[in-house]
């Protein structure tokens, strides 16, 4: 009884200050997984941190439909929740972080089975006893990956109430994203493990477009021609950071423009936050890519908030834009910027 009055407690306090900031105008609702007679608690505070981190968004959404994921250790790890003007949340149920929202994106794990996460853009399902790559159906083997875990926080209701608290007392924490001006393309690579080329073609079509037309010749400008022009200078499979950043030089002086790139030894936000401040996109490498090692997406807009923490924005390179990815150098690795 004890457990279910401090359940409502907090569904009040959510509501009354999710309220004061005119962000949604009713309560959460219910409509959780139970555990015999008890709300099944993990799942309750990670869609109150869900409603709390739309809150200091500032966004009017709903959180619906759950999905629960599990790690590569076949233990529960997180929440997918669907939002109800598109899009979704991952929220962490140990740790209560959030490593994934996409705004604009649409479930990974739709009509999956038994669906397994393993940190940003890792989306896995188990299948007969093995784990298979949702983006290519291959087999992955969990001993040459890092392993996705968060150790459980001691009181998540205090943790919550902190959160609500500051979004209470505080209305100016309600922060918004900054992105590059314009728009990129939602170009993606299929499973032959170009990724990296296909991160400088977007980019070289973003230049082309609001830079210089001299980045990309008329005939190149589509996706395929540019992708595979791209190829012939960046390499074809695993590229490396050098790689790209040789490749993309080369192509960069043959075009006569004034840009080059360079990249970083490991994962800097503090980078790619000042490639964001001059409206220059940056592409940056994913790791524990289980196939090709690294993924490569291109980063376009990032969020900086004492509350919700630190995200880099991307083009996912798996025709995907605008997907939130927590800012941790696990999981994110060697960032390739442009001069100009």
């Amino acid at each position: 009884m004890k457990i279910v009055k401090r359940l409502l407690t907090c569904i009040i306090l959510v509501t009354m200050i999710l309220n004061a900031v005119n962000v949604f105008a009713q309560k959460p609702s219910m409509d959780l997984p139970i555990m015999g007679s008890k709300i099944d608690k993990d799942i309750y505070y990670a869609k109150c941190r869900a409603e709390v981190f739309l809150a200091y968004l500032g966004q009017k959404q709903e959180v619906n439909n759950i999905t629960i994921l599990m790690n590569l250790m076949k233990e529960r790890e997180a929440c997918l929740f669907e939002l109800s003007k598109g899009g979704y949340i991952i929220v962490n149920i140990n740790d209560l972080s959030v490593p994934e929202f996409a705004p604009d994106g649409l479930n990974p794990y739709c009509k999956i089975d038994n669906p397994i996460y393993n940190g940003p853009l890792n989306y896995y399902k188990e299948e007969n006893g093995k784990f298979i790559n949702i983006a290519d159906n291959s087999e992955i083997d969990t001993k040459a990956i890092f392993l996705y875990h968060k150790v459980a926080i001691e009181n998540k209701e205090d943790y919550i109430n902190t959160l609500i608290k500051k979004l209470q007392n505080n209305t100016k924490a309600v922060s918004r994203p900054k992105y590059i001006p314009g728009r990129l393309e939602t170009w993606s690579y299929n499973t032959d493990g170009f990724c990296g080329a296909l991160a400088c073609a977007i980019c070289m079509r973003y230049y082309n477009d609001y830079v210089d037309y001299r980045y990309v010749d008329i005939e190149c400008i589509e996706e395929i021609p540019l992708t595979e022009l791209m190829r012939t200078y960046v390499g074809y499979y695993g590229t490396e950071a050098f790689d790209l950043t040789n490749g993309l030089n080369r192509y960069l002086s043959s075009r006569g423009v004034n840009n080059r790139t360079n990249y970083t030894n490991g994962f800097s936000f503090l980078k790619i936050k000042s490639s964001i401040n001059l409206d220059r996109p940056a592409i940056l490498s994913i790791r524990s890519h289980p196939r090709y090692r690294n993924h490569w997406v291109v980063a376009y807009g990032y969020l900086d908030n004492t509350a919700n923490g630190q995200y880099v924005i991307v083009n996912d390179g798996w025709g995907s834009i605008n997907v939130w990815l927590a800012a941790d150098a696990t999981f994110m690795d060697r960032i390739v910027y442009f001069s100009e």
